[in-house]
């Protein structure tokens, strides 16, 4: 049975030859005593979920952050645990609706079909405008943002390179306020994600201590060391609350991953084409979920 240090060790890909982002972050925040778990915030995050789910039957997910190459790329670290999400939750009767920004909506739609998500709801924005469509203002269904780029203390947004990505981007913060959420949760591996801030309670002074660039709140925040392996291990925590079998496969990732690559996701890290997630090599993350897989306390 592995302790609670051990599983968050396991949640932000410890003990790899090279640490994740998330790692250093956590080795962080260890050192300098903030009380933060991955898995309490991961079992926190289900029990929440779980409960507003019960009573919409429906869950937004707003997912993608963008990287500038010669052009505009969204990274494979998010869309795909965005999609693994999805179609566990229809296995109990909960819909998505998959809320992303215009660029990224075919390839969206594309990994639900590929991915066997049947009721997929796709909703496009355009960064440029200022709004939504009517049917999610006030909605107050649940929100999930999995690896959405956080709003600095000086109101732009910065992908891990330094590069500014808000010209291509909804802001995710004014997303929350339109849709008015019954909770509010999000999941990142850098702290530079939307919902960051919540890992330090709010206490700005000591994110930027600890190097977190991401200064907005959500009601649950989860540190992974990939946003996919973090929306795939609430998978499990979600059918675990509704007393649900977990129908997830290794070999169903690893076909969203290469349906990703042929839609021209790309590594976050290394920004190219790869089966690699934030320079995670497949074989080194299949490790991390197998122990997911046989995992009791997750």
């Amino acid at each position: 049975m592995l302790t609670i240090m051990e599983l968050d060790d396991l949640l932000i890909l410890g003990g790899r030859s090279e640490p994740t982002r998330a790692e250093l972050l956590l080795r962080k925040m260890r050192e300098f005593a903030v009380e933060y778990s991955p898995l309490r915030s991961l079992q926190n995050m289900g029990k929440q979920l779980a409960m507003s789910l019960r009573k919409s039957d429906l869950l937004i997910i707003s997912t993608g952050f963008p990287i500038f190459q010669s052009k505009v790329v969204f990274e494979n670290d998010g869309p795909v645990g965005a999609i693994v999400l999805a179609r566990m939750l229809e296995e109990v009767d909960v819909s998505t609706v998959f809320v992303v920004e215009k660029e990224l909506s075919g390839a969206i739609q594309q990994l639900c079909e590929k991915g066997g998500v049947k009721f997929p709801i796709v909703v496009s924005l355009n960064p440029k405008l200022d709004k939504v469509p009517d049917i999610l203002i006030d909605a107050g269904d649940p929100v999930l943002h999995i690896e959405k780029p956080g709003r600095t203390e000086d109101g732009q947004y910065v992908s891990m390179r330094g590069k500014t990505v808000g010209d291509y981007i909804f802001p995710p913060e004014e997303l929350d306020r339109l849709i008015s959420p019954k909770g509010v949760f999000a999941i990142g591996d850098a702290g530079n994600e939307h919902g960051s801030l919540t890992m330090t309670r709010g206490d700005t002074a000591c994110a930027k201590k600890l190097g977190i660039s991401g200064m907005t709140k959500v009601d649950e925040f989860l540190l992974a060391g990939t946003s996919n392996f973090g929306a795939v291990a609430l998978s499990k925590i979600l059918m675990q609350e509704f007393g649900a079998s977990w129908n997830y496969t290794v070999e169903y990732e690893h076909r969203l991953m290469e349906v990703a690559k042929e839609l021209n996701l790309v590594d976050g890290v290394q920004g190219r084409l790869s089966m690699s997630v934030d320079s995670i090599p497949w074989d080194e993350y299949l490790s991390s979920l197998n122990l997911l897989l046989v995992s009791k306390l997750i």
